[in-house]
């Protein structure tokens, strides 16, 4: 059985806001589950969000900080 989360509980599992959540709902983002009133989305949802985030990230943390990061130093 599928476990199923709360817009509060991805708030903290993201730790970002609830505007955030629901703007990631509203594009197509993250994929949820409604129940009447009641908003729900699959933790896979959530797992799969975070791995395709990972994914298409480009930024290289140790490249970055080997060669100075975004620091510029002036001398002279």
């Amino acid at each position: 059985m599928t476990r199923l989360l709360t817009v509060a509980d991805v708030c903290d599992v993201l730790r970002c806001s609830r505007t955030y959540v629901y703007s990631l709902m509203q594009r197509g983002d993250l994929r949820v589950l409604k129940l009447g009133r009641l908003t729900r989305i699959p933790v896979d949802a959530v797992e799969e969000f975070i791995a395709q985030k990972v994914h298409d990230s480009t930024y290289d943390v140790c490249e970055s900080w080997s060669s100075g990061g975004a620091r510029e130093t002036r001398r002279g």
